[in-house]
């Protein structure tokens, strides 16, 4: 449990640091034009055998399809 919490606790610290890079210009984003919306469905179907382990249900709505603007995937990913 000590291990599995101090990873957590890295990770959390990890992505703060990201995150003030990210805020200062230090981290540049690898932008790209497309649906994020179909790439957040993917990111959420991922998770699908998972969450069934655990007895819990995702589902992805999208007010807008396709939605079309510039993210970036990794990030985003990350994000979510």
């Amino acid at each position: 449990m000590i291990r599995r919490n101090g990873r957590q606790l890295l990770r959390l610290v990890t992505q703060l640091l990201d995150l003030a890079k990210l805020e200062s210009g230090s981290m540049p984003l690898q932008m790209i034009n497309n649906d994020v919306a179909h790439y957040l469905r993917y990111i959420a179907e991922s998770f699908h055998s998972y969450a069934e382990t655990k007895g819990i249900e995702i589902h992805f709505l999208s007010a807008e399809e396709p939605f079309v603007m510039d993210f970036d995937p990794e990030k985003l990913r990350e994000i979510v």
